[in-house]
């Protein structure tokens, strides 16, 4: 599924949310049951939005630590989006039981919550999560340690090695494709269909991967 497509569960309320996501964002949007959340983000991401009262009264009858507890299931990557300008409701909540709630999702639960002001911003919150997502690629996992790092460092440079290809242009490479070798595998058309590569790049990738070694000296 492309990262610039989000699915809306049906009972989600939030017409004018939706319908800034197509026109002003120009993302692909459809309408279905979701069993968690009320919209996925390109194939994994699960986002629960909740306005300031309904915060408040799922705080209140409990449902909202029971919905943090399934939204933070390894198998998912989740975030609550909280909207509203303010928590000033009829329902007079102590400001520290609020803040008590968030201190609880993020150190009990490790999940996020973004705070947004309308359903204008909650659009634009969404728009750049599948941009973020589309970016990073499908390979792109948690953040990870030095070492991983410097192994990523090490893919780079040996890419760059490669005449035309420097660090933005094998970073793009890896990302595509995941791996060193999945890179000098790729065809020409393939590697062509990556952002900032093109066809004469490409071409010369598949050049340099191809060329005969020279006979042997001695």
């Amino acid at each position: 599924m492309d990262s610039r497509h989000i699915v809306v569960d049906h009972r989600e309320e939030a017409e004018a949310l939706v319908l800034a996501l197509i026109e002003e964002h120009g993302l692909a949007v459809t309408i279905e049951v979701l069993p968690l959340g009320d919209y996925r983000v390109g194939e994994s991401l699960i986002v629960e939005r909740k306005t300031t009262r309904d915060f408040c009264l799922s705080l209140v009858d409990g449902r909202l630590f029971d919905q943090a507890y399934r939204l933070a299931h390894p198998r998912h990557e989740s975030i609550l989006v909280v909207e509203g300008g303010s928590f000033d409701n009829d329902l007079a909540m102590d400001p520290r039981a609020i803040q008590g709630a968030f201190i609880t999702l993020a150190q009990t639960y490790r999940l996020p919550v973004l705070r947004t002001r309308d359903q204008a911003e909650s659009a634009w919150t969404l728009a750049r999560l599948c941009e973020q997502r589309l970016r990073l690629g499908t390979r792109q996992g948690p953040l990870r340690g030095r070492a991983a790092r410097r192994a990523d460092l090490r893919r780079q440079r040996l890419l760059c090695a490669i005449p035309g290809v420097g660090p933005v242009t094998s970073k793009a490479l890896l990302s595509h494709f995941g791996s060193v070798e999945a890179v000098l595998t790729a065809s020409e058309k393939e590697l062509a269909r990556v952002h900032g590569v093109g066809s004469t790049r490409a071409h010369q990738i598949r050049d340099i991967v191809r060329e005969e070694p020279g006979p042997w000296r001695v």
